[in-house]
């Protein structure tokens, strides 16, 4: 994500503020990235507190082992 594409005066005005932008694909290559490196037996739990996002949980929904 490059954060020169946007235009956050206009993603104010039309989300409101405070805003979150979050950079799923990013994300996502993280977590695929920590899952290849950690040993088979690990499992990989996301902690729903760090971020109750509907879209964020929908994402890591099937890229983790669990939500709690």
């Amino acid at each position: 994500m490059k954060l020169e594409s946007y235009d956050f005066e206009t993603l104010a005005r039309e989300h409101g503020t405070p805003f979150y932008l979050h950079d799923m694909d990013a994300a996502l290559a993280h977590l695929r990235r920590l899952k290849e490196q950690l040993p088979e037996f690990v499992d990989v739990i996301f902690a729903m507190k760090a971020n109750s996002n509907r879209a964020v949980l929908q994402a890591f929904d099937g890229a983790v082992d669990g939500l709690d």
